[in-house]
């Protein structure tokens, strides 16, 4: 049994959170399989800039389930799928470590 802690630094875009906050969850646990009840999907953590001048546009649909950031009325928007986001993540794989020890949440993992 191997450990498999995935330490992510989430970003909030409706607080525009200059400042990311680490979490540590191990991959198996159930507390991670229940951030994502239907699965991880494989576009989750993308993220398309529409170009606003392009002669041939993206249609949102696609790439559903990213995170897409345009142009509306001059003001840059961002429709996202899902709530939060992970700005950047780690995960190690310990070998012959139970899966919950030495998983903490803070911010030593960075």
């Amino acid at each position: 049994n191997h450990g498999c802690p995935l330490i992510q630094k989430p970003s909030d875009k409706a607080t525009v959170m200059l400042e990311p906050k680490t979490a540590s969850l191990d991959v198996l646990s159930t507390e991670y399989a229940a951030l994502w009840p239907g699965g991880e999907a494989w576009c989750q953590e993308l993220e398309v800039y529409h170009n606003p001048m392009a002669s041939h546009p993206i249609d949102f649909e696609l790439v559903p389930g990213a995170t897409h950031w345009f142009e509306k009325d001059g003001v840059i928007q961002c429709e996202a799928y899902f709530e939060c986001s992970v700005m950047s993540s780690v995960t190690r794989v310990q070998l012959g470590v139970p899966p919950q020890e030495g998983i903490a949440d803070t911010n030593d993992a960075q």
